[in-house]
């Protein structure tokens, strides 16, 4: 029969089948093999990233957002883009794994199950001989609650371990020099006996009146200030859904069709307590039963005869692992004595229940108001593509937009001369609410007459706007901006003598006069801490400019920066105070007075130049990867949902 077979796919049988296949393919394409729905997110290296692990890991990312948040949802996860974070992450770790098995490094079984017994998440959790003992059903339950069964877990587990090792390898030894931590020492404990002079801005409005010639010279040196940017007048048709929720009509029969489909999501599952002895023997557990039933302690039960402790909160009959000791735990009336129960991953358990939380299936008349809110919101998201679809064709036949908007229910919005960031001529926003940047950036895309593809709000409203009329970006004439020039002229006066005077002060240091004595000469005050600062106080105090001009002077030198101070409205001022700040000493701790924190220093420095190697060496892993990323499996894993903004 082979060798039949054999010759049959030689034959011409053979030619005019493969023919025929692949015509067929040709016509109809290669469903449920070639579609989105069988191929990988993502290909590194040639090696399939699976669809499992990257849900997982989301999954496991949305469980943990909310330990701090129980409101949130999947939903806003994925609008988030936690689907390509986890994508990205699991492209890097298989990256790192080939590039470690191309050195031949891997884990032994040994350092695999020392790794597994050292995890606490896998210890007894009322060990009676408080010694953190590997509890086999601990470790099971918590490995399923991550998504994964056990052999998987051990290979990925495995694979971290020889990723470790490898990198550990390559790192080993790097050691900060001394010099180093001499370097960071000086740094870390240097402080400064510092001078400060304030010298408060000038009044512009003390600025005499600048000349004909001065002001020209001023406009053209900095005419791009007073360019006027290109406005646009825009014509926005807005459909907004919960205009039309007035036109939805629900009947009874659909509100009754659409609890039918949606109230199991609703039920709640009957949830139980009880506390779960795990023994060795049979006869064990019915000795601990009745001890329980009797009133013992089930710390003491557990201790007296060696068993393991669980205690189960308010758990579903799916949350349990092992389905014998779910199905007697659920099977036990409410003040029934404890009960032996033989499990499936321990030998025999003894199970007190403690309290009953009785099974929620919700009523029609409870959940009315939610499900036709629920209709009525599908429905009016039809309806406003409706009117889209409507207000498209009238714009066809030539319908002016206003006129085409009103005749199909949609919202006209009239925005005058509004620049490309938003604002109108007096500087007040023209487009404010969440999706104006979007809209903007299609106005401005647009030509003149032409209506931009409708968009998509984040409040699910859509919005389609036209350009109406551009006036083009042009810089005015002097004439016309004068008074703005002057203004601005005088600013900028009275910030130059600023400037200057601080630059006296400094001058007059540097002619062998003191901080004290040049400050006094011109009326101005000297404050003179009595003990030396750190970068980060004068940092706290005066601001990142100040601090670096204080910290990078000799002794008996000065210098100024601006104090960083902000004005009622929490802005930065327009005419800053300067700061001349002079240094009268210097006092760093020296290597011989530091001791051991020398070397917890260089330490330090060790371990972040070997972490500094790590990420770089994998890096390198992902960017020497030839990565295959296939959005479109992403994006059918993870649609984006009309919900996940609100």
């Amino acid at each position: 029969m082979l060798a039949q077979l054999r010759t049959l796919t030689r034959g011409p049988v053979a030619i005019a089948l493969v023919v025929l296949i692949a015509a067929a393919f040709a016509i109809w394409g290669m469903p449920n093999m070639f579609s989105a729905a069988n191929r990988s997110p993502a290909r590194v290296n040639g090696e399939p990233v699976s669809r499992v692990d990257l849900d997982r890991l989301v999954e496991n990312f949305v469980r943990g957002a909310q330990r701090q948040d129980p409101m949130f949802t999947r939903d806003q996860a994925i609008a988030q883009g936690v689907a390509g974070f986890a994508l990205q992450r699991l492209i890097t770790e298989r990256a790192i794994q080939q590039f470690v098995r191309s050195l031949g490094v891997s884990a032994s079984d040994a350092q695999l199950a020392e790794a597994i017994r050292a995890m606490p998440q896998f210890q007894a959790a009322l060990d009676p001989s408080g010694a953190g003992n590997f509890d086999p059903i601990a470790y099971r339950s918590a490995v399923a609650e991550m998504g994964f069964g056990v052999p998987e877990f051990e290979t990925m587990l495995r694979a971290e371990i020889a990723s470790v090792q490898a990198f550990t390898a390559l790192s080993l030894g790097i050691r900060a020099p001394q010099s180093f931590a001499a370097f960071d020492l000086a740094y870390q404990s240097e402080t400064r006996a510092l001078s400060f002079v304030e010298v408060p801005p000038v009044n512009p409005a003390t600025m005499p009146t600048p000349t004909e010639e001065a002001l020209a010279a001023f406009y053209e040196e900095r005419s791009s200030a007073w360019r006027r940017p290109e406005r646009r007048t825009l014509l926005i048709a807005w459909a907004d859904p919960f205009g039309f929720a007035d036109r939805v009509q629900v009947s009874e029969e659909q509100l009754r069709a659409e609890f039918d489909r949606v109230s199991s999501a609703w039920a709640q599952p009957e949830r139980r307590s009880f506390v779960q002895i795990a023994l060795s023997s049979e006869e064990a557990a019915r000795d601990a039963a009745a001890r329980l039933s009797d009133g013992a302690e089930p710390q003491e039960v557990a201790a007296a005869l060696g068993g393991q402790l669980i205690a189960h909160d308010s758990v579903a009959r799916e949350d349990l692992a092992d389905p014998r000791i779910a199905e007697a735990a659920f099977g036990i009336a409410l003040g029934s004595p404890a009960l032996a129960a033989q499990g499936s991953l321990s030998p025999w358990s003894a199970l007190r229940l403690s309290s009953v939380t009785a099974a929620v299936i919700p009523s029609f008349e409870e959940r009315r108001g939610e499900v036709r809110q629920s209709i009525v919101s599908e429905q009016a998201v039809t309806l406003m593509q409706d009117a889209i679809r409507d207000f498209e064709q009238q714009r066809r036949r030539r319908v002016a937009f206003e006129e085409a908007a009103a005749a199909t229910g949609l919202r006209a919005l009239r925005v005058e001369n509004v620049a490309a960031d938003g604002t109108l001529p007096d500087g007040s926003p023209g487009l404010a609410f969440p999706g104006a940047d979007a809209v903007l950036e299609a106005a401005f895309e647009s030509r003149q007459g032409r209506a931009s593809d409708w968009l998509n709000l984040e409040s699910g409203e859509e919005v389609s706007v036209l350009v109406e009329s551009v006036a083009e970006a042009s810089t005015p004439a002097l004439s016309e901006v004068a008074e703005e020039v002057r203004s601005a002229w005088r600013v900028n006066e009275a910030g130059n003598r600023q400037r200057a005077a601080a630059e006296a002060i400094v001058d007059a240091v540097r002619g062998g006069q003191t901080l004290s004595t040049a400050a006094q000469e011109r009326g101005l005050r000297v404050l003179s801490p009595p003990e030396g600062l750190s970068r980060q106080q004068v940092n706290e105090v005066f601001g990142p400019e100040v601090s670096a001009r204080a910290f990078g002077l000799g002794i008996g030198e000065a210098g100024f920066g601006r104090l960083a101070l902000a004005g009622a409205d929490g802005r930065p001022q327009a005419t800053p105070v300067l700061m001349v700040v002079g240094v009268r000493g210097v006092d760093r701790m020296s290597p011989e007075e530091a001791g051991p924190l020398l070397e917890q220093i260089r330490v330090q420095g060790s371990q972040q130049l070997q972490q500094t190697i790590g990420d770089a060496l994998a890096a390198a892993a992902r960017s020497l990867a030839r990565v295959e990323q296939d959005e479109e499996v992403l994006r059918q894993m993870y649609p984006p949902s009309p919900a996940a903004g609100s």
